[in-house]
């Protein structure tokens, strides 16, 4: 059983300690993912829940399974705090950080105040990658596509 994240505030501020307890939660992003096509073109806001697979000290992985499939890394500096307001397992992820999805790639660029042009040139930061982290990604995408499978085959 992992223990509940409440009281995980102090100063507003997410303790990076902290963060392997949120592996399992569904969360919603604050602010929510900036989605564009292939061709550049800013998409209809999307609010999706995104499903923490893997999480330590120095970084979430998180994987969003409605619609195409993406997976992003947050490191603990794009992380704000985390508030369990939706209860059961469910919560929000206030992010110091904006995310862009195009297509299959994902950029986290920090915010500092000030609005940010979307248009403008971002640069990627994604958590460090490792072989072990490779194989638990791929484990976890079988397994979330094995129960789709299965959830269509039985409605």
């Amino acid at each position: 059983m992992h223990p509940s994240p409440s009281g995980y505030l102090e100063d507003k501020m997410m303790k990076k300690e902290k963060l392997p307890n949120l592996k399992g939660y569904r969360v919603q992003l604050r602010p929510p993912a900036l989605w564009f096509d292939e061709g550049g073109r800013k998409l209809d806001r999307r609010d999706d829940d995104w499903t923490v697979v893997q999480a330590s000290e120095n970084c979430l992985v998180l994987v969003n399974r409605w619609g195409p499939i993406h997976v992003i890394g947050l490191k603990p500096d794009a992380i704000h705090q985390f508030d369990e307001a939706i209860g059961n397992r469910r919560g929000i992820l206030q992010l110091n950080a904006q995310v862009f999805i195009q297509g299959e790639k994902y950029y986290v660029e920090r915010l500092v105040g000030q609005k940010r042009d979307p248009h403008a040139p971002i640069e990627r930061r994604a958590c460090p990658r490792s072989k072990l982290g490779q194989a638990i990604l791929i484990g976890i995408l079988g397994a979330l596509l094995v129960t789709a499978v299965r959830e269509a085959s039985s409605g």
